[in-house]
């Protein structure tokens, strides 16, 4: 059975990779706070296209551009191809799924005696008799007997549940679902070799994060951070009637570094350093919340959690705080 999984997996992604055009190297990944917007550029043979489509999709999201001339035809969205040994492999994997779904019904019978067994036992009031001398070492020896086939039910369960669930999504690749597999979009076109496809996913986003750094006394910089490889990042969410400005990431991982004078600074020195500090920064646009590592003078002082930053609105941080200590606007 296993072998017929693997051979069938191996058929789809084979007809899958000679099906999917060469992408150009300009396609972008740009996160936003709670999703992602794809973007390639795809060439066409003959007048047609096939662009494999992720699970994660956003319904509805796509959009087909045309470039170059390109005249679109049609667009279909379709379910991958399916394996050979489709239907052979459906029938084991249902019955399998049945005789699973027996077992965890006989496991929670199975539940049922042992929980019942084990409060029993707990619940006996202990009676010494000449068959029974020590009343309390029976019902201990009962009571421990019936909680350990509970952990072996339970590990059973958990078993049995894990492999449910793996058959169920491999039931429903075979299937067809979108939801499971994704899908492939089909472009027809003519006039011309090249359109730009672009789509949504959830499953994707930026995580904003910054390094607040003492520089010099009465400054401080803020560096807003994201993770490196060339992404771009907007700081608002996917579906929203004005989105931010989009920003390129650069090679280390910084977005940009925003200068802050220090208006105030109390620092600690009993123990472990403590800084507290009110800040005022100028950026170009309000910027969201994330967590801060603190670094004052060159010392690293922990995390806080700041809150969005704007030019008309100073913040309060509290570096090196054992408790988690949350940045938030000055006067709150």
């Amino acid at each position: 059975m296993k072998s017929n999984a693997t051979a069938s997996l191996l058929l789809v992604g084979t007809l899958l990779l000679t099906a999917l055009p060469a992408q150009a190297a300009n396609d972008r990944t740009i996160l936003h706070l709670d999703g992602a917007r794809i973007e390639q550029t795809v060439s066409t043979r003959k007048g047609s296209a096939t662009v494999m489509l992720p699970v994660g999709m956003v319904p509805g999201s796509l959009r087909v551009e045309p470039l170059s001339g390109t005249i679109i035809d049609r667009v279909s969205i379709v379910a991958p191809p399916a394996s050979k040994n489709l239907q052979r492999e459906q029938r084991a994997l249902t019955a399998r799924h049945d005789n699973l779904e027996d077992r965890l019904a006989a496991l929670a019978m199975k539940e049922d005696v042992f929980k019942a067994a084990a409060k029993s036992q707990s619940g006996k009031a202990p009676k010494r008799t000449k068959t029974n001398p020590d009343p309390l070492a029976t019902i201990r020896q009962g009571t421990d007997y019936a909680v350990a086939q509970l952990e072996a039910v339970y590990r059973s369960r958990r078993t049995a549940e894990r492999e449910l669930r793996e058959l169920k999504q491999r039931l429903a690749v075979l299937a067809g679902d979108p939801s499971a597999v994704g899908s492939l979009a089909r472009v027809t076109v003519h006039g011309g070799d090249a359109i730009r496809i672009s789509y949504l996913v959830r499953d994707r986003k930026w995580v904003p994060r910054y390094d607040l750094r003492f520089v010099a006394p009465g400054k401080a910089e803020l560096v807003l951070l994201a993770e490196p490889g060339g992404m771009t990042v907007v700081p608002s969410p996917l579906l929203v009637t004005s989105p931010a400005k989009e920003l390129a990431v650069a090679a280390n991982g910084v977005v940009s570094t925003l200068p802050c004078s220090v208006k105030s600074e109390n620092v600690s020195l009993k123990g472990q350093k403590m800084v507290t500090a009110e800040l005022s920064c100028s950026p170009a646009m309000s910027l969201p919340a994330g967590k801060a590592a603190c670094y004052h003078h060159g010392s690293y002082l922990g995390e806080v959690t700041l809150a969005t930053v704007s030019t008309e609105v100073s913040i309060v941080v509290e570096c090196g705080a054992f408790s988690s200590a949350v940045a938030s606007p000055a006067g709150l």
